[in-house]
């Protein structure tokens, strides 16, 4: 009896993790991440013990985090084993994040005994967990609850007014509401009144404006298609500039702004400023585009336009810097560290965010806070081809449209690249593999969106409230 119990448990908890891991993969049915929260807050409340139910959580967590990462697999034909041992790491330390929710979530209904309090303070821990998730040191701003949400009319116009944390919050408390409705069977009259308040919020937040007026520029995306095999070998430096030449060339006349891939240029900047200026004279449009550039030693990756640079300042862990030398000397495919930009700043009145800073929801409203009218993404997803990076990277980079009311201009390598409007529809998109350019209308817009302006205190708040929510019920166990 006891072993056919354990056996559905834990039947259950797979299910629900892979369930919870597929919106993600195949960028569709949101509303299963929702479900799979429900799944698991019953099954983590309802453990014998806070022992069962961490170790539930770690193996959801795991599962889950398994399968979201699995783009990392792709990079074995760069990084060999290391690959796997990578996602491996990242997997076993990511699942940490459901140990910790299913022990504080335990916590919070022993003390809590009211259903909607309970279920408002489990989403404020759930969030203020993935907000450390993205924390610097440890950021993977990925695989977050709200990401699946950003197509869902009208839920994904909260990241307006709360970006990212403020819409995984909305989804967290719908399942928790859900799944505490049947651990504890509130009233009708409470459910009703609930039920009510939820929809009206839904109206409301409804006319929350995703299309701000502004003046109107004529833009283009450049999408390259070079092999990494090739590229890192350096065999074919004078294709690719041929190539990107001729790619330049198709944008259309009248074009204003043209953006580029990441890395795009063969050679370091300086040193390839020749190269610049020959694909410069190419088009009429001002072009901003990817090349790695050294100084004094330090290499950056950089993107050079307008007659400036912007120096990647969010530097990917084990991608692009290495913390420590005796790992340097042990990680040998990765030993080489790139440096970090000095700030967040505008390239002209563009908010440039290269590859995984398109992830960091606050330094991308920091650089819009700036002054910049519209976002742009140089990226190279070469290194991920085959697998689902691509997709959830532009499904990610998304969300920094709807939090910031811009509109956002993506390039990248291989793909996927796209036009995404202020409501972080996609105006035009590549497919992957593809040697194209994207060429819209879209506007330089001044407005700032409530996340704009006080986004870094909404999150500390949603952070906060999780912190305390946990806190509160550990210091009323003990009384």
């Amino acid at each position: 009896m006891k072993t056919a119990k354990t056996l559905k448990t834990t039947i259950i908890i797979l299910v629900s993790a892979v369930a919870m891991a597929i919106p993600f993969l195949v960028q569709a049915y949101p509303y299963l991440t929702a479900l799979s929260l429900v799944a698991a807050i019953i099954m983590f409340v309802k453990a014998k013990t806070n022992f069962s139910a961490a170790i539930m959580g770690y193996i959801f967590g795991f599962i889950f985090f398994l399968l979201q990462t699995s783009w990392i697999i792709s990079l074995t034909k760069f990084a060999g084993g290391w690959a796997y041992a990578g996602w491996l790491a990242l997997t076993l330390f990511q699942a940490l994040a459901f140990l910790f929710f299913a022990i504080g979530l335990r916590v919070i209904h022993r003390k809590i005994n009211n259903w909607v309090g309970v279920s408002v303070a489990t989403a404020l821990f759930f969030v203020s967990i993935e907000i450390i998730r993205a924390i610097n040191l440890i950021a993977y701003p990925w695989g977050q609850l709200s990401i699946p949400f950003v197509d869902a009319y009208p839920l994904y116009k909260f990241a307006v007014l709360a970006g990212w944390p403020g819409l995984t919050f909305i989804v967290a408390l719908t399942s928790s509401l859900i799944a505490f409705y049947f651990l504890k069977k509130p009233a009708i009259r409470q459910l009703s009144v609930v039920v009510l308040i939820m929809l009206t919020f839904l109206v409301a937040i409804s006319f929350v404006n995703t299309n701000p007026e502004g003046s109107s520029v004529k833009a283009a995306v450049i999408q390259t298609n070079i092999d990494m095999t090739d590229k890192m070998a350096g065999s074919i430096e004078k294709l690719r500039f041929d190539t990107l030449q001729d790619l330049v060339k198709k944008v259309s006349k009248g074009t204003q702004i043209a953006i580029g891939p990441e890395s795009a240029i063969p050679g370091f900047y300086p040193l390839n400023s020749a190269s610049y200026d020959l694909l410069s004279k190419s088009t009429e449009a001002k072009l901003i585009i990817g090349s790695l550039r050294e100084k004094n030693g330090f290499t950056y990756n950089s993107v050079i336009g307008l007659g400036n640079y912007y120096d990647k300042n969010k530097l990917l862990l084990f991608g692009e810097y290495i913390p420590f030398d005796f790992l340097k000397r042990l990680i040998k495919p990765l030993n080489e560290s790139l440096a970090a930009g000095e700030k967040a700043k505008p390239l002209g009145r563009l908010a440039l965010l290269i590859c995984s800073e398109s992830g960091d929801s606050l330094y991308a409203r920091n650089i819009v806070n700036k002054g910049a009218q519209i976002i742009a993404v140089s990226s190279n997803d070469a290194w991920f081809a085959g697998s689902s990076a691509p997709a959830q990277h532009l499904q990610n980079t998304r969300l920094r449209a709807i939090e910031n009311g811009r509109y956002l201009l993506m390039s990248a390598n291989y793909g996927y690249s796209a036009i995404v409007g202020p409501d972080g529809k996609i105006i035009k998109k590549t497919r992957l593999g593809e040697e194209k350019v994207l060429n819209e209308n879209v506007k330089m817009i001044k407005a700032k969106t409530f996340y704009t302006k006080y986004g870094f205190w909404t999150t500390l708040l949603l952070l906060a409230g999780g912190l305390v929510s946990v806190i509160y019920a550990l210091v009323a166990r003990r009384s």
